[in-house]
């Protein structure tokens, strides 16, 4: 059975809630992060009834989204990219995350 990646913003409210410690909302964001991902990946993969390619497959993904003709495509593949950001900002970057941090990532 397929896991359901709205399972995720679950586990990132929970996160969100429990403590603000940085090492939770660091980890909230990205559960929402692949939240959305997982999301958006089911969509395109029974839309376009083919599996995403595991190499790259955030990129791809978020590609996928931006050059679609159609704009609430495009706004996906954006909001997309700017989680996948944050994300990556709260796993790698040594720098203060706030509230508005998690907040823009829900």
């Amino acid at each position: 059975m397929k896991f359901n990646g709205k399972k995720f913003l679950e586990v990132g409210y929970h996160l969100e809630n429990f403590s603000k410690e940085e090492e939770y909302q660091r980890s909230a964001i990205g559960r929402y992060y692949y939240a959305a991902f997982l999301m958006a990946r089911d969509f395109y993969e029974k839309n376009l009834n083919r599996k995403l390619p595991r190499h790259e497959s955030h990129k791809k993904l978020i590609k996928h989204f931006k050059k679609s003709k159609r704009e609430e495509k495009i706004i996906i593949g954006k909001k997309l990219e700017i989680l996948r950001t944050s994300r990556n900002d709260a796993d790698y970057i040594n720098r203060y995350i706030n509230m508005e941090d998690v907040e823009k990532s829900r």
